[in-house]
């Protein structure tokens, strides 16, 4: 029985370095893990987490990955604002940004499409959700999102701007409370 897993593991190990699902140095989840692939043995993948943990995750026990380097990467952001909000002005606040960071010298290589004003995805508790979306090279996307919320943040206070001020869920409430 004690041979089982290890087999399991090696043919799980031949997969994954077979079908090129991730490779040393993607920043992948698996399970409740997240982090930089340090290695891929036949047996075990092993990553460094945001904190410098290492995990060693047996290959057989992985039933999903996310890859967050392979391919493009994808920044899709929800952004409420209050419901008083000029959405024209709201639009180009936000594309002036996105064109302004993707021509800046520190961002413009990562970046494929610049982030935009993609729709209003929501409209709820006083407060117009929109949606942004934008296109950068792989494993790129959190830097991208970062900058990003930082231009946004200086555009919205220029042109006054408010973020909505939420409700809070009940979870929050009962936590507040404690």
């Amino acid at each position: 029985f004690g041979s089982q897993s290890l087999v399991k593991d090696f043919l799980s190990g031949l997969f994954i370095i077979s079908e090129n699902q991730y490779r040393v140095g993607d920043y992948i989840d698996i399970m409740e893990v997240s982090g930089t692939v340090e290695a891929i043995g036949l047996r075990t993948t092993v990553l460094r987490d945001v904190n410098g943990n290492i995990h060693h995750v047996p290959n057989g026990s992985i039933v999903v990955t996310t890859n967050r380097s392979m391919g493009q990467g994808h920044i899709n952001l929800d952004i409420s604002v209050e419901e008083s909000t000029d959405i024209a002005l709201l639009e180009h606040v936000i594309n002036h940004a996105g064109k302004r960071l993707a021509s800046s010298t520190e961002y413009k290589e990562d970046i494929v499409e610049a982030p935009h004003f993609d729709r209003i995805s929501d409209y709820a508790n006083n407060a117009i959700t929109v949606k942004v979306l934008g296109v950068t090279d792989p494993g790129k996307q959190l830097r991208i999102k970062s900058a990003l919320l930082g231009e946004l943040k200086r555009s919205f206070s220029e042109n006054k701007i408010k973020i909505a001020v939420l409700p809070l869920t009940n979870m929050s409430q009962s936590k507040k409370r404690r």
